[in-house]
């Protein structure tokens, strides 16, 4: 598909813009425009947009041992969006500190 990677970089911000497109910011200084800007990451699940009977009490989606969400067809949830598995981002992070004290 041609998609580019930036590898080793964070958004350090987003701006919805009045066309509907974000502006990210780049931890290395870049400015991005896109047209969908979906962050993948954090402490809190993002799933505002999904409706609510599709979430638990915690706002993560409701799945089966195959990931697939429940109440609908052909979706699945990938991550910690899902209400399987604890959250891994805290693991993530944890580990990623350890290998750089070596």
């Amino acid at each position: 598909m041609k998609i580019p990677v930036i590898l080793n970089t964070k958004v350090t911000s987003s701006t919805v813009l009045p066309s509907g497109e974000t502006e990210l910011t780049l931890s290395n200084g870049e400015k991005k425009v896109v047209d969908y800007y979906l962050p993948t990451q954090g402490l809190v699940s993002n799933t505002e947009f999904v409706p609510k009977e599709l979430l638990d009490e915690k706002g993560q989606l409701i799945v089966d041992e195959y990931f697939k969400v429940k109440g609908v067809e052909d979706i699945w949830a990938a991550g910690d969006v899902g209400n399987t598995e604890p959250n891994q981002l805290v693991y993530a992070r944890m580990s990623s500190l350890s290998q750089r004290c070596f």
